[in-house]
């Protein structure tokens, strides 16, 4: 944002909008747009709108008390320290423990949709086709 502050900044940014459409425009005018472009297209899609969606339907939701914080903090101490070891007060990575316990959180919750999802949908993984695969 700080790149396009001011009145400079604002014509800037107007014109790297306007190049990116014109090269935009130009790729679909000029037939650049093929079966591989369209299917990383395709890839992208797909891979945002999962993203987007796991956000809104398990990390927005997750909602974490100042208590699990501090349970969160006392069971891991050991990984918040400084540059010289020093161990780090809770107020000063509450931030961080925050992100951690609800990622963490929200990964639970995932993996019991995923498993309904595999339930519901009749998909069985089979672990024996992933055994003598030849790799270490």
């Amino acid at each position: 944002q700080e790149q396009f502050a001011g009145k400079e900044g604002l014509k800037e940014y107007l014109k790297h909008f306007l190049f990116t459409r014109f090269l935009y425009q130009s790729a679909l005018s000029e037939g650049f747009l093929n079966q591989r472009i369209e299917g990383e297209l395709a890839r992208l899609k797909e891979n945002f709108l999962a993203k987007k969606y796991y956000q809104a339907r398990f990390l927005e939701p997750v909602e974490i008390t100042e208590q699990e914080l501090k349970e969160y903090y006392q069971a891991h101490k050991d990984r918040y320290r400084d540059a010289q070891g020093k161990l780090l007060s809770f107020d000063q990575v509450q931030a961080q423990l925050e992100r951690e316990l609800k990622q963490s959180k929200a990964q639970k919750l995932s993996q019991q949709w995923f498993g309904k999802q595999l339930e519901e949908k009749r998909v069985k993984i089979y672990e024996s086709a992933f055994e003598n695969t030849g790799e270490p």
